[in-house]
């Protein structure tokens, strides 16, 4: 049985008025996020050609003061799930933008 990979590089975010602490919480919240999230992620594509995206824009969150770090991340998580999600539904179109 064939299994999909999804090998992330890097992932760089900005984080601005957010407090090194909670950056950091964040960040430690998307690492476990994805990896629980992404295990098992889109069986249907299992065993197909890799899809490389480059650079991935999540876009602007503009958050309450009292976002916390896990929630940060979980809305982090979600997005950039949910933008892998449209570039394997249209592989074409995510090795245009390269």
């Amino acid at each position: 049985m064939s299994a999909t990979t999804v090998d992330i590089d890097r992932i760089e975010l900005a984080l601005f008025g957010v407090s090194a602490a909670e950056a950091q919480s964040a960040a430690t919240a998307i690492d476990a996020l994805l990896r629980q999230r992404l295990a098992g992620w889109r069986p249907d594509i299992a065993g197909a050609s890799p899809v490389a995206l480059g650079n991935l824009d999540l876009g602007r969150v503009d958050v309450a003061a009292r976002l916390d770090g896990p929630a940060l991340g979980t809305l982090i998580a979600d997005r950039l799930i949910a933008q892998l999600d449209g570039a394997v539904t249209r592989p074409s179109a995510a090795g245009e933008g390269q």
